[in-house]
């Protein structure tokens, strides 16, 4: 899924807060914010990092969102990322971390009832149906207690994850153009 950038340097709010958790049969969600917040478990999530944002992984997705080859790249990638997400860890049942969901809301080619969403998930958990699992979870809590819109751009390469968003009910909301992004939308509420 592409994310674009979010130019101002403060870090996004959805409005209200999430649940400590939200369950499906398979994954947990949960903010990633305690998980910041503790030094051990952050060192195991950039550890983890590693491990899921692989060149086959984030191939889809601008330069901004790449690793990089550092040895702070997963701190910096992190830092970049808090500035204009909220980011939701995917946990399966053993508490693996196999991904992550990232809402931005307010970026560009955003209204202020919109937010951005999109998903990274660990090689090993694809086709599967964890991103649909996943997405659908957080998507039934959304719908529950926010109103507005969600978009998500995704690289026209990318027919996996066009499926997936199809299959929960996003729309197309611009033409499917070889080498650039598909915006897709769906209704909360």
């Amino acid at each position: 899924m592409t994310m674009k950038r979010r130019p101002s340097g403060r870090r996004p709010r959805l409005q209200g807060d999430f649940p400590a958790m939200i369950k499906s049969d398979r994954l947990r969600l949960c903010l990633w914010d305690s998980d910041l917040a503790d030094k051990a478990k952050r060192t195991a999530l950039e550890a983890a990092l590693h491990r899921i944002l692989t060149p086959g992984v984030t191939r889809h997705l601008p330069e901004t969102m790449q690793l990089g080859a550092a040895a702070d790249a997963p701190r910096v990638w992190i830092d970049a990322r808090r500035m204009e997400s909220q980011v939701l860890l995917i946990r399966d049942q053993d508490s693996a971390l196999i991904g992550l969901i990232l809402l931005a809301p307010g970026i560009p080619m955003c209204s202020e009832d919109e937010a951005h969403i999109g998903y990274l998930l660990a090689q090993q958990s694809w086709g599967k149906g964890v991103a649909t699992e996943a997405l659908q979870a957080l998507i039934l809590w959304l719908s529950k207690h926010r109103s507005g819109r969600l978009v998500a751009g995704v690289d026209s390469e990318n027919a996996a994850s066009a499926r997936v968003l199809g299959k929960l009910g996003f729309k197309p909301m611009t033409e499917n153009t070889p080498g650039a992004a598909v915006l897709y939308s769906r209704d909360l509420g």
